[in-house]
């Protein structure tokens, strides 16, 4: 089908004993971990072998596809926006502000993983997660330990000896990467700055 908003699957190519589909999937779909079902048969049998896909699928918005509802129409947007994996963050105050570089690393083997874990620790519905505005305020709510055993643990105290002093963290990557191996305990420390960088990630 060529609508878009629909699901659609066709056969790109058989070689031998191999079949390799293509699926369409719609620009609505909701976000998040997917699994693969393929149900085969032979023409004229009742017999049908099912084939669980072993690998995840991850399914997020799309920023390159006109139907997205994150949609944006120049490149030099989508390299800043959705590519570039550093940038500043900014701290102070509105007549001294600083910025800081920060390594966003949205790319990093364990920020997918712990993004979709802090996605199901929101207890978004699956029903509300191909809307942008309800992922980006579910993220954001969990992001802060205060709510749901998220991400981080907030701290202005200046005691930061049985954790990581907010200043001290340059990037989300060690963020995730601690919340993971830790079993999604909240990772001390982070202030408002570190909670606006680990949810931009």
């Amino acid at each position: 089908t060529s609508q878009s908003t629909q699901w659609d699957v066709k056969i790109h190519r058989v070689d031998d004993k191999t079949v390799t589909l293509q699926v369409k999937i719609p620009a609505t779909a909701q976000v998040g971990l997917w699994r693969c079902l393929v149900q085969t048969s032979l023409i004229g049998s009742n017999v049908k072998n099912d084939f669980l896909c072993n690998d995840d699928i991850y399914i997020l918005f799309n920023p390159w596809c006109p139907d997205d509802a994150v949609f944006m129409d120049h490149e030099d947007n989508r390299k800043e926006y959705v590519l570039n994996e550093t940038g500043k963050v900014w701290t102070g105050s509105a007549r001294k502000p600083l910025g800081r570089r920060w390594i966003f690393g949205q790319f990093d083997d364990a920020v997918l993983p712990g993004a979709m874990y802090l996605l199901e620790l929101s207890k978004l519905s699956h029903a509300e997660r191909g809307s942008p505005v309800k992922i980006a305020r579910a993220i954001s709510a969990v992001i802060n330990a205060n709510d749901d055993l998220g991400l981080l643990v907030g701290n202005w105290s200046n005691d930061y000896r049985d954790g990581v002093a907010p200043h001290s963290w340059t990037g989300s990557v060690s963020i995730f990467e601690q919340y993971l191996k830790s079993g999604g305990r909240s990772v001390k420390y982070g202030q408002c700055w570190v909670f606006s960088a680990a949810t931009v990630t």
